[in-house]
């Protein structure tokens, strides 16, 4: 079921490329929406789940093996078929994706600019591992603004 009133869309790489799809189980009591980076966790029974990906708990200078488990939601908890059958779709991150979504600082991250993940929002690359580069950005500010971004 498609969510229209989100601007998120996959560029490139899938449904017809190169991307890894899967679905998951949402982190209990978390609302992950399309255009969000997640990362999995094991539940402690054994299980996976994902949770949005932020700088305690996601890749960062002192933790280079954990940058390889970032994933971005394409189908979120947020609408009522994944709410059903409780997981979100996801595509892996580092697969050669190109996304856009929504940004509120789409002033400052202008093509070319990388990005890292903090809170499972994309933003400039200050300390954690670069999840991607701008390619595309309408340089606005606030709900209006999107970007494009280039996974790698």
């Amino acid at each position: 079921m498609s969510n229209l009133n989100s601007v998120f869309d996959t560029l490139r790489g899938w449904p017809f490329g190169s991307a890894l799809e899967q679905s998951f189980a949402p982190k209990s009591g978390s609302t992950l929406a399309e255009g969000t980076i997640v990362k999995t966790n094991t539940d402690g029974s054994g299980g996976v789940h994902v949770e949005a990906l932020t700088s305690s708990n996601g890749p960062n200078n002192a933790s280079p093996a954990a940058k390889d488990d970032a994933w971005l939601v394409i189908q979120g908890n947020d609408q009522w078929d994944s709410q059903f059958v409780n997981k979100v779709s996801c595509l892996k991150m580092h697969s050669g994706i190109t996304f856009k979504i929504q940004h509120d600082s789409a002033n400052t991250l202008v093509p070319g600019t990388k990005v890292q993940v903090n809170a499972g929002v994309l933003e400039a690359v200050t300390d954690l591992w670069p999840v991607g580069v701008v390619v595309w950005s309408n340089k606005q500010s606030g709900s209006g603004g999107q970007i494009a971004v280039a996974t790698y």
